[in-house]
């Protein structure tokens, strides 16, 4: 069924397309002869046609090796998933770029009503035609929170675009798959390494290519997104608590005494408690999600803006001083309550 297209071999031998199956390092990712894996309404000799003739334009390509390499990878991973399955499905690319379009046609191509969603970025966004491309506007994760309905077969994400963020993102990948989705990550550099030391899926499968860049495919278990979620919310509440002990030893001088002059301890002290209530503010706003209290991270910005009114306002206006202190106290005591 693959007469059309020699045998593709990239860094070695290590990556294989040959006798119309996907090898890395002596493992199949997919085989297109495997006749009775295959559920959907797409056969198998179809399949291979289309697959053959997408790495073969790949492979012909002026495309670095290490995006011909995770391209051939990330599509025979496609294939797997929706054969799988014999209903509508969807699925999520963040940071595919062009290759978003093919990959709608892929998913298409198993199904009129399959759907690709895509989060793009609004500096560089391009409206597309195609009837079954979704295009969410943003630049991170928290701009899908309009997917909180949706549960997709497959996420596929550049992990590139997301490197501080990393233990989030594998929170956020594990919330918007499916039970039993499949998550694919690819990315540039050994990432490998510290996937292995974050993610203990048994079926987590890694397809390192030297210093160049990786693939990493697992699939999403409820139990295990729940587990995650509480060993990272514990870790988050943590830094809060360390933060918010700054900040309660900076108030206790600030709101016991008077400002004097711009230059003593009372300034040194509220930019002391801004800071610190700057830095828990970034870190609530990033990991949002893993609170009960959605209003979380608006009364810290509520408490930074009183430390700030309190600085500026009290200072120039000693009568309203008495009422920044008692504003800046209550909202401080609601703060404190909503992170035990």
């Amino acid at each position: 069924m693959t007469d059309s297209i020699k045998d593709i071999y990239l860094y070695g031998q290590s990556l294989a397309f040959t006798g119309g199956r996907l090898v890395f390092e002596g493992n199949v990712i997919y085989d297109f002869n495997d006749r009775y894996g295959n559920i959907s309404s797409m056969g198998m000799e179809q399949q291979a046609q289309v697959y053959c003739q997408l790495i073969k334009q790949i492979y012909e390509s002026d495309l670095p090796r290490i995006i011909q390499a995770q391209t051939m990878v990330i599509f025979a991973e496609i294939f797997k998933t929706m054969s799988s399955r014999n209903a509508s499905v969807a699925l999520l690319s963040v940071g595919g770029g062009l290759l978003n379009s093919a990959y709608a046609n892929v998913v298409g191509m198993f199904g009129k009503d399959n759907l690709l969603y895509e989060l793009c970025d609004k500096n560089n966004y391009r409206p597309n035609s195609s009837d079954n491309r979704v295009s969410i506007i943003g630049t991170s994760f928290q701009d899908l929170e309009v997917l909180t309905d949706k549960a997709f077969v497959a996420v596929l994400i550049n992990v590139d675009l997301f490197r501080d963020q990393f233990e989030s993102m594998l929170y956020e990948c594990n919330r918007l798959a499916a039970k039993n989705g499949q998550v694919i990550l690819y990315g540039s550099g050994m990432y490998g390494v510290e996937l292995n030391q974050l993610l203990s899926a048994d079926d987590l499968r890694l397809y390192p290519f030297g210093t160049e860049g990786f693939i990493a495919s697992f699939g999403s278990k409820e139990s295990s997104a729940v587990s995650y979620k509480e060993s990272l919310k514990e870790q988050v509440m943590d830094l809060i608590h360390s933060y918010n002990q700054e900040v309660f030893q900076a108030l206790q001088y600030v709101l016991s005494n008077y400002p004097i002059s711009q230059q003593d301890e009372w300034h040194t002290s509220i930019d002391c408690a801004i800071e610190g209530m700057s830095r828990a503010e970034v870190l609530i706003a990033q990991y949002y999600m893993l609170f009960d209290n959605i209003d979380l991270k608006y009364q810290t910005n509520e408490l930074k803006n009183a430390m700030l009114d309190f600085k500026y306002e009290a200072y120039l206006n000693r009568r309203h001083y008495d009422f920044f202190q008692a504003a800046l106290y209550d909202y401080y005591n609601k703060w404190t309550e909503s992170i035990v």
